[in-house]
């Protein structure tokens, strides 16, 4: 396809796209991918990954919740930051948004994904911010 031909690398190889596979592996019994994958996961660092990585922990020996909350914190002070300072503000609340869900602060980060939808898309966030505000209520 058309899409394809720069390459799909950088959408497949995404710590998103990673713990999906990861939950593949293990759903098929697979445990050694499956652990290794979320260890690969678990160990993203940028704001954006930080869901995907805290929740690859989640299934890793030695998981400290209380060191992943602060991760998880910085990375919503990040995120706002860049949302403040880049061009796209919507991809950067959608993270903060989530995150901060992430964070057990429910009520914030979903009136955050709710703004996503006044600003331009970009990456993705009006669809990841529908995702993430039908996945709020579910719980």
């Amino acid at each position: 396809l058309a899409f394809t031909r720069d390459g799909l690398e950088p959408i497949l190889n995404t710590a998103r796209a990673n713990y999906f596979l990861a939950e593949a592996y293990a759903a098929c019994g697979q445990r050694t991918e499956a652990a290794a994958k979320f260890d690969q996961v678990s160990k993203a660092t940028e704001p954006f990954d930080l869901v995907w990585a805290w929740e690859a922990a989640k299934n890793q020996d030695g998981y400290d919740p209380t060191k992943w909350m602060n991760r998880l914190k910085a990375g919503i002070l990040q995120a706002e930051a860049n949302s403040r300072l880049n061009a796209s503000q919507g991809w950067w609340i959608y993270t903060a948004g989530v995150l901060r869900i992430a964070a057990g602060q429910e009520e914030q980060g979903q009136a955050e994904l709710r703004e996503v939808f006044f600003l331009p898309d970009s990456r993705m966030c009006h669809h990841l911010s529908r995702v993430a505000l039908a996945e709020a209520i579910l719980r």
